[in-house]
């Protein structure tokens, strides 16, 4: 006697239509056979009317059905829980854009997906292209998918999700696929809900995506034990900007990038999360875009290259304005690898523009480039504390001089290619304006150009250091002021990059203002060439007012120090030697 009644098979066979149903049994009239007949329904071309899938054997090794040719869901179709269903070499099931698939198993009857034989890639998988809030898998195992693709041969995934595919996935199981465990292969792809999901010995990552996806995999599913530890982002075709607002959760694996991705939307990256970077990948975060990555002491957010080698990415690139831009309790490594716009500044993160980006308490390391590149006039860094620059190929922080007020005393900027605060400088935007302090660091601030204007009102704070690059100068010119008064212990000094005397230009003051002050100051190898096309060389030369006491000049290229007719200087207690022209020149 059949385990199944004749009424239920034509029940299934009817309610299939034009699906392909056959039920074979085991022969059991031979004799001593007391045991019911084995039974499997057999599936194949296109499910087209409402159909439920119901559960033939009590057995969990037996299998319910057999796919032998690959199977077209057009209607809706529901499994049963302890339902086995198995999959002929390379044939597959797709539920197309008018069909669902409802497959809720129970935690202790969990619905099986396999192939016929146990082997890796033996079958194409489950394609979803239906939009339907009908397609779940809720406590199910699907193995052994991924022998060629759907939307392309190398697609290999046991779930695929193409168009605007939809699926809620929960506790379930995706394992032995000869590709991805889940692919989705659209950036309309939608997973509804996603969560404790399990993906393991797949052979090549637990699941391939757009990083428009990214934001529904979550925390508590398992995606280690793959060919490649990675959720691998699908970069086939144009990529379209990520827009809206996300969130990426932190996962037992990076997120991968792999190319240059546009943040147009809100990207929000909870502590822990991970993201890996290929070769020459890189994100920007455009004007309308913003990135927060705010991790905690205990469990920080890593932005790495996919190799752990100096310049391996491009890095980040922000124009973005917005005050969402954070990195906090971070680690950004391996950038730099290239410029993004010809220019090829290379950099782990790039502000540019009026950008803004609040970094804090965040490593940043192992650029091909430097750290930090603060190339916009008008970028800001606000709230910049605390932060780490180590092993970058030059220096660990590139900023134009109306940056050097953001940088701070407990940020560590020592240990790159170059130890110091390297400058960016153009003609057009030589000036400084407003009202800045300038902290001690541990390197030195590098002076760049021949005619750094302060229009502002500048004050230096004990321990202050420059170096200044051949040829540079420091003019402090009308309404503005320069106010550096040092220590005994610690004082303000700028000197030559090299210690050679007539090195660099030196510093002029033009400016008027009470408040010009050098105190507890020294200054070398300046008076290499004049600054109005003169040819009067001196560390200070001073075309307005200036008191320096307790200051030590040496090393000029003419004199310690020159004052212009009509200008007026307040000295005492000064150290002037080894200069070129006399120590003190005062012009008539």
């Amino acid at each position: 006697m059949l385990k199944i009644t004749s009424r239920l098979i034509l029940l299934l066979v009817t309610t299939m239509l034009t699906a392909c149903l056959s039920i074979e049994s085991e022969d059991s009239s031979k004799k001593g056979n007391t045991k019911p007949a084995s039974t499997i329904a057999t599936l194949s071309g296109t499910i087209s009317r409402d159909t439920v899938l119901k559960n033939i054997h009590t057995d969990s090794t037996k299998p319910d059905y057999l796919v032998s040719k690959s199977l077209v869901i057009r209607a809706k179709v529901t499994i049963e829980p302890g339902v086995i269903i198995e999959v002929e070499q390379n044939q597959g099931i797709a539920i197309e854009t008018n069909g669902s698939l409802n497959a809720v198993g129970e935690e202790n009857l969990p619905i099986h997906f396999r192939g016929k034989d146990n082997l890796e890639g033996h079958w194409r998988g489950l394609h979803f292209q239906s939009n339907s809030a009908g397609n779940i898998l809720s406590h199910v195992h699907i193995r052994n998918g991924g022998s060629s693709g759907f939307v392309g041969g190398a697609h290999k995934a046991n779930i695929t999700l193409s168009g605007s595919g939809r699926l809620k996935m929960e506790n379930s199981v995706s394992s032995q696929s000869g590709g991805a465990g889940l692919w989705i292969s659209s950036s309309n792809a939608t997973l509804a809900e996603f969560k404790a999901n399990k993906f393991f010995d797949n052979a090549t990552s637990p699941v391939r995506a757009h990083i428009q996806a990214y934001q529904f995999l979550d925390t508590l599913s398992k995606f280690a034990g793959n060919g490649l530890d990675l959720i691998q982002n699908d970069d086939v075709g144009t990529l379209a900007p990520l827009t809206g607002a996300h969130t990426w959760a932190a996962l037992d694996v990076p997120y991968g990038i792999s190319k240059i991705h546009r943040i147009h939307g809100d990207l929000t990256l909870a502590p822990g999360v991970k993201v890996a970077f290929s070769e020459a990948a890189g994100m920007l975060v455009e004007n309308s875009g913003s990135l927060t990555a705010v991790g905690t002491e205990s469990d920080s957010i890593e932005f790495s290259g996919r190799e752990d080698l100096e310049g391996y990415w491009k890095g980040f690139k922000i124009t973005s304005n917005s005050v969402k831009n954070r990195l906090k309790h971070a680690v950004l490594s391996n950038g730099g690898q290239g410029g993004f716009d010809g220019n090829n500044h290379k950099a782990n993160l790039i502000v540019q523009g009026n950008s803004r980006v609040e970094i804090s308490n965040t490593v940043i390391k192992k650029s091909g480039g430097v750290g930090l590149f603060a190339e916009g006039i008008d970028a800001e860094l606000p709230g910049f504390s605390r932060n780490s620059f180590k092993d970058n190929a030059e220096a660990g922080a590139k900023v134009r001089m109306r940056h050097f007020h953001f940088l701070d005393s407990q940020s560590d900027f020592t240990g790159n290619g170059k130890d110091y605060i390297d400058m960016q400088y153009d003609f057009a935007s030589r000036a400084i304006s407003g009202t800045h302090e300038w902290s001690p660091l541990n390197v030195p601030y590098r002076l760049v150009g021949q005619d750094n204007q302060v229009k502002g009102s500048i004050t230096l704070k004990p321990g202050v250091r420059f170096v200044a690059a051949q040829d540079a100068g420091l003019e402090i010119v009308t309404d503005g002021s320069f106010r550096a008064v040092g220590a005994e212990d610690s004082l303000i000094v700028f000197e030559g990059e090299e210690n050679l005397r007539g090195y660099w230009k030196g510093i002029r003051f033009t400016s008027t203002s009470s408040l010009n002050l050098l105190e507890h100051f020294a200054i070398s190898d300046g008076g290499g060439k004049g600054f109005d096309g003169a040819n009067r060389k001196a560390n200070i030369e001073i075309a307005g007012s200036l008191a320096i006491s307790k200051a030590t000049l040496k090393n000029s290229g003419g004199a310690g120090i020159r004052v212009l007719a009509g200008a007026d200087l307040t000295q005492s207690a000064l150290t002037i030697t080894g200069n070129m022209e006399d120590d003190l020149i005062e012009l008539p």
